[in-house]
């Protein structure tokens, strides 16, 4: 994978007033491609009017053109709208949810769901459950050995180790990544990965040991980190992306008080992104799904290096 960076530079200046970094994905599987930004929840063109997002398109084609690259997909946020007109088409599979951290948090606590959130947080305390930081490459370990044990469960492909060793490596000694734990009895039964990033705090990556599930580890890591994001100043807790075909994942979160926007994803040439071809992308993921939760966990690791080298 290898990066570019289409800049526009101010004239009076030579100050920086527009950008937009894409990556070039090498893949025999799903066509080389140019991606802003791989492997990112949520990420915007950093532009501000449509005139430097039709400068930006221009350079992005010229970019595509010399790489001999026909795919372009770009992931927003907060500047969809500066995309629509820009010859894009716009998938609408994915949405974001996050709570304002506008009060303290025993006051944000009566928003949540009563009986599936409020309820558990109270079991999880009584169950002598207790949260630390991660503060070593054996925590950032046995972290990872939870989500290849969570995504087998799930039947999804787990990410590879040296993704989150990166993280671990360049962003936790800045404070702009934690990793928070859960124990129990001195055992790490749950972790949960945050990044931080002015105002807001992503929970990102979430693994827990099924075997202490009645315990809530999931609900009990949350309210943590929640806490943690109010009392250090923070003011949004993002609970990541959710495609809208993970029903039960998208009720969860709605039942944490949140407020839900579009995650829009932006394809150039024109791809289809109707209800139709985001139910057959969940069909085959499915399939995907069902395979991962019948091999061994070392196949499922092979399976997920090789999955994030095309899918991204």
């Amino acid at each position: 994978m290898s990066g570019h960076y289409l800049v526009l530079r101010d004239d009076s200046s030579d100050a920086i007033s527009a950008a937009l970094p894409v990556f070039k994905v090498e893949s025999w599987l799903k066509r080389d491609r140019l991606v802003s930004i791989p492997f990112a929840t949520i990420c915007d063109p950093l532009v501000s009017t449509h005139e430097e997002m039709k400068v930006l398109f221009t350079m992005l084609a010229d970019l595509k053109n010399s790489l001999g690259i026909s795919n372009v997909e770009i992931r927003t946020h907060a500047s969809a709208s500066l995309l629509e007109d820009a010859g894009f088409s716009r998938d609408k599979e994915y949405k974001n949810h996050f709570i304002i951290l506008d009060r303290e948090p025993e006051q944000l606590k009566q928003t949540f769901h009563r009986r599936a959130i409020q309820k558990r947080i109270t079991q999880a305390v009584s169950s002598r459950l207790v949260s630390r930081l991660g503060e070593s490459e054996s925590d950032l370990r046995a972290f990872y050995q939870l989500h290849l044990m969570t995504r087998k469960r799930l039947g999804f492909p787990p990410q590879p180790y040296r993704f989150f060793e990166n993280l671990w490596q360049i962003f936790a000694p800045s404070g702009r990544l934690a990793l928070l734990l859960a124990e129990r009895d001195k055992q790490i039964i749950g972790g949960l990965m945050l990044l931080k990033f002015k105002n807001r705090v992503s929970a990102e990556v979430l693994a827990s040991d099924v075997s202490f599930r009645s315990m809530h580890t999931d609900i009990f890591l949350y309210w943590e980190a929640i806490k943690i994001a109010f009392h250090e100043g923070y003011k949004i807790f993002d609970f990541g992306r959710t495609s809208i075909s993970n029903v039960s994942l998208m009720l969860f979160k709605n039942r944490w008080g949140t407020t839900t926007v579009d995650l829009p994803q932006f394809f150039c040439p024109v791809e289809a992104s109707d209800t139709k071809s985001i139910h057959a992308r969940y069909q085959s993921r499915r399939l995907l799904r069902q395979l991962l939760r019948f091999v061994p966990i070392k196949a499922s690791e092979r399976i997920g290096n090789l999955y994030y080298n095309h899918f991204t």
